[in-house]
């Protein structure tokens, strides 16, 4: 029941998830659920430098990923008239980050498989863990603003 709080995840898609994921606890955090389901971008290393390419594993549970997919896909279909955060955090990346159509609803996916994998540790709904999140990336962004102006402020004065 409550994977059908998240917009735009219907009975079949919230079945899929669950019969793919088996038991929740398996996975120590959201992270290893993205890289199991195959939708973690890849790293290419050379020495001590890492770079991602962008192109992801899919080295993992490929009905997970579909599932997951397709369910990103829909969120960015109807995101206008129901207003689901993550498809308008796909329509973001695309539209105004010109970020390659398929690049974006894979980052939305990844994106949604990480509220899956809250959802279903902290056995809540998909808003009140949304509210959450939403108020921490707020307060982070504050943060990141208050000390850009701090450091403008005290460039400001050296130079003068």
């Amino acid at each position: 029941k409550l994977l059908l709080t998240i917009p735009n995840v219907g009975v079949d898609t919230a079945v899929t998830i669950l019969v793919e994921i088996v038991d929740i606890r398996y996975f120590e955090n959201s992270k290893r659920l993205v890289k199991w389901a195959g939708l973690a971008s890849r790293v290419n290393q050379s020495g001590h430098r890492k770079r991602k390419t962008g192109h992801i594993y899919k080295g993992g549970n490929k009905w997970l990923r579909e599932a997951t997919w397709i369910a990103a896909k829909n969120c960015y279909a109807y995101y206008k008239t129901i207003g689901d955060p993550i498809g308008a955090f796909i329509d973001r990346l695309y539209k105004q980050k010109h970020k390659h159509y398929f690049v974006a609803v894979a980052a939305g996916a990844r994106k949604l498989l990480a509220y899956i994998y809250q959802i279903l540790m902290q056995q809540q709904p998909f808003e009140d863990i949304f509210k959450v999140e939403h108020l921490k990336q707020l307060k982070k962004n504050r943060a990141r603003k208050h000390r850009t102006l701090q450091k403008l402020i005290k460039d400001a004065t050296v130079n003068n």
